[in-house]
């Protein structure tokens, strides 16, 4: 998925170029917009990661103390 960031017109030039790139694009407005959604994304994606881990972890240790009993 691409975050695209400019005018509409500079977007339809680019069109054809990004399409070689991939199928998803979302067009976010004004320039820098799309670096500004995809850290966005990105920070979000990273605290859904670690909360994952850290139940992952709590699993495993909950089964080692079943185990261990």
């Amino acid at each position: 998925m691409y975050f695209i960031g400019g005018g509409e017109q500079i977007l339809k030039q680019a069109g054809p170029l990004l399409m070689t790139m991939g199928i998803t694009f979302t067009h976010v407005a004004p320039p820098g917009s799309g670096a500004l959604v995809k850290q966005s994304t990105n920070a979000l994606l990273g605290v859904q990661a670690t909360a994952l881990a850290q139940l992952i972890g709590l699993w495993n240790d909950q089964a080692q103390t079943r185990q261990a009993h």
